[in-house]
């Protein structure tokens, strides 16, 4: 009876807390640790993909007539040929399918630098002051040096800013201008909107795993303690998004900060 009390006494144990790591504890480890989780999350999405009835259907029949005409018909995908500016002619038409593999070049750009300026986690790249802005700039100069909007405003065209109108026909107004930038700018911004999705995926997963995110909670414990402006901002933009549910949200995250991604974790 000793014998077979003692294994009960210790299944009945707490197990011993997990050893704490950190980059500034354990960094090879850490790292090691991410890699797995990253490798394995991705193999995941990934296969959920792959079997996707959209990828069934549409993705692998356009990837397969893309990789076809690439070999067969190459000349369908020649660029345009440019006139320069000082020509007001309309560039020379590329191939067939130029215009919508640039289209999906063109949306697959902007998209991917709106998820890098958020993704870091407050600290991502800031494409929208690098290639954003600078682009929506450049074409209200061009339209207001040209006195027109008839011109080509996509970035990765090789004939960007090419006029293939007469200069001054009176197309610069303000609406034509927003309508050739808002392209770029509605994708970045859907971009951004997907780059601010990790911190909610991290926690609908702990949520999943019967988890709570300690270290998380015990910092918003600690932040309700202090006084501190930082701290303040904190536990403000928590309960604001808990107050607030979509709306918040939608609000906070119209400009990707550091305090926002804490608000994944709420």
């Amino acid at each position: 009876p000793a014998a077979s009390a003692e294994p009960a006494a210790s299944a009945a144990a707490p197990a011993p807390p997990a050893q704490e790591i950190g980059l500034l504890v354990a960094p090879l480890r850490t790292l090691s640790l991410f890699a797995s989780g990253a490798a394995e999350l991705a193999l995941s999405a990934f296969a959920t993909a792959a079997v996707h009835p959209a990828m069934l259907f549409a993705g692998y029949p356009l990837l397969l007539g893309w990789l076809a005409t690439h070999l067969a018909a190459p000349h369908l995908y020649a660029p345009p040929t440019c006139h320069g500016f000082e020509s007001h002619a309309p560039a020379a038409a590329g191939g067939a399918l130029y215009l919508p593999s640039l289209y999906a070049y063109e949306f697959a750009w902007w998209l991917v630098l709106g998820i890098l300026s958020s993704i870091g986690f407050g600290s991502g790249l800031h494409s929208g002051i690098m290639f954003l802005w600078p682009f929506v700039m450049r074409v209200v100069s061009q339209a207001e040096i040209q006195g027109s909007t008839r011109f080509n405003a996509v970035f990765n065209h090789p004939c960007l800013f090419e006029p293939h109108g007469s200069p001054g026909d009176g197309t610069d107004t303000f609406f034509n201008k927003l309508l050739l930038c808002w392209p770029a700018v509605i994708v970045w911004g859907a971009g951004t909107a997907v780059g601010e999705l990790p911190p909610y995926f991290v926690t609908r997963a702990a949520k999943r795993a019967g988890e709570r995110a300690g270290e998380f909670d015990a910092e918003l414990e600690e932040a309700m303690g202090r006084t501190d402006l930082v701290s303040r901002i904190k536990v403000w933009t928590i309960d604001f998004t808990r107050r607030n549910g979509f709306l918040g949200i939608f609000l906070l995250a119209s400009w990707p900060n550091a305090a926002f991604d804490m608000c994944g974790m709420a």
